[in-house]
């Protein structure tokens, strides 16, 4: 699948993107059948996007069948890291991000998983951060 389509799904799965204007993206692709295969495009193109667990639905079909979790995970991460480094808005959000994702948190089937270790200065500064002032509002 075309770097371009995959965004889309990963805009959508960060909740970016609703689930209505995936409707729309994914009815108004020109050959997408090609990219996806027959017979995601069909499940795609079948599915209801109106049922009241559609979101849950959606991903379970979008994990099971076209975008791995990891792959996701990595988009995600690489996204909220350029983020923190090329602008200076929300930074006390993002870092409060970069602390959940140091947590052990819950994945999207409700198990408790381990956290990003690796984001331990980033996560945990925060709050070294917080003390010193720097991120307290005006």
């Amino acid at each position: 699948m075309k770097e371009s389509l995959k965004k889309e799904f990963y805009k959508y799965l960060n909740r970016e993107l609703p689930i209505t204007q995936f409707e729309e993206f994914v009815y108004a692709q020109k050959d997408f059948e090609q990219e996806v295969g027959k017979e995601n495009y069909l499940k795609l193109i079948g599915f209801n996007f109106t049922d009241k667990n559609a979101s849950y639905q959606l991903d379970d079909l979008i994990f099971d069948d076209l975008i791995s979790e990891g792959e996701f995970e990595t988009w995600k991460l690489n996204r909220l890291l350029t983020q923190f480094i090329e602008t200076e808005v929300d930074i006390d959000k993002k870092l409060d991000n970069f602390y959940s994702l140091y947590c052990r948190t819950y994945n999207r089937k409700g198990e408790l998983e381990n956290g990003y270790k690796f984001l331990g200065h980033l996560g945990l500064n925060y709050f070294f951060w917080m003390s010193e002032g720097y991120l307290k509002p005006s």
